[in-house]
């Protein structure tokens, strides 16, 4: 991977990381060099360890189009586009151990608590889609939603529900 100027590899992340597949299959959850060390190559081998940081508007406009620009993301939209609706959404379920999972989650939680984190995506999705969901399963549940008719917001999954007085 250093030859090839990779530093970090993970066999959860982007489907097209070319090192992904390779470390799943080898068992390995994570990858990460430390350039300029005087040990080129050595493994640590450590507990496992998940952290993240909220995305930044360039970073989930990115991921947005490319997942939109993808084949899975393609034909999720055609589908909806033969859907008989008034409204069309679409759900992505993202991997809360990925770089886009993490994000989401931290992103989401930050914007929700009022303690900044970034701004909110700007991609507005194509036609037919009424709606986009980016779900990070975290408890609690949170999640990006793109509506047509307000734009992006964050949000807690379920919706809380007005209390009757």
């Amino acid at each position: 991977m250093e030859r090839q100027g990779y530093s970090q590899a993970s066999a959860l992340s982007d489907y097209r990381d070319p090192w992904r597949d390779r470390l799943n299959a080898l068992g390995i959850q994570f990858v990460h060099g430390f350039p300029g060390t005087a040990h080129s190559g050595a493994v640590y081998v450590v507990n496992d360890v998940v952290g993240g940081w909220g995305w930044v508007r360039e970073t989930a406009d990115n991921w947005i189009s490319d997942f939109l620009a993808s084949k899975l993301g393609k034909n999720k939209v055609d589908k909806l586009a033969r859907a008989v609706a008034d409204e069309r959404h679409l759900a992505v379920l993202i991997h809360p151990d990925t770089d886009a999972g993490l994000g989401i989650a931290a992103a989401t939680a930050d914007l929700l608590d009022g303690s900044g984190g970034g701004d909110l995506p700007s991609v507005v999705p194509p036609s037919p889609l009424t709606h986009l969901w980016l779900i990070a399963p975290t408890v609690p549940t949170r999640a990006f939603r793109w509506a047509r008719i307000s734009g992006w917001a964050a949000v807690r999954l379920p919706a809380e529900q007005p209390q009757a007085a």
